[in-house]
């Protein structure tokens, strides 16, 4: 299902047990994970697939990406998180064109007050 673009992620609530996936196709894939999780499955539709995310990172250039990754956010959504070195202003008008809780940039170089 990964493969097929139709799982997006999975995994297993620590405080409830739960089982949650995410998925771009929801009922091929809660009739497939159904009939080993009668009980404990909740499939949950994505906003976007990993190509979507992966295209978001593109947008970032290698010389100042430190590092990236995908999170689940607490409505359980895919989440791209990306540290940068710093946030040049073409960077961030590509950026901006994108769904706020589509990704998470956190940037360790700032400007100095009243510089920028």
């Amino acid at each position: 299902m990964i493969e097929r673009g139709l799982l997006v992620d999975a995994w297993t609530e620590e405080a409830t047990g739960r089982r949650i996936a995410l998925a771009t196709d929801p009922e091929p894939v809660r009739d497939a994970l159904q009939p080993h999780y009668p009980n404990s499955i909740e499939v949950v539709p994505s906003r976007w697939d990993l190509r979507y995310l992966d295209g978001i990172r593109s947008q970032v250039p290698d010389e100042i990406l430190l590092a990236f990754g995908n999170s689940v956010g607490k409505i359980h959504q895919l989440r791209l998180a990306m540290t940068l070195l710093h946030l040049p202003a073409a960077v961030a008008r590509r950026l901006a064109g994108y769904p706020a809780d589509a990704l998470d940039v956190r940037v360790l170089v700032q400007p100095a007050p009243g510089t920028g």
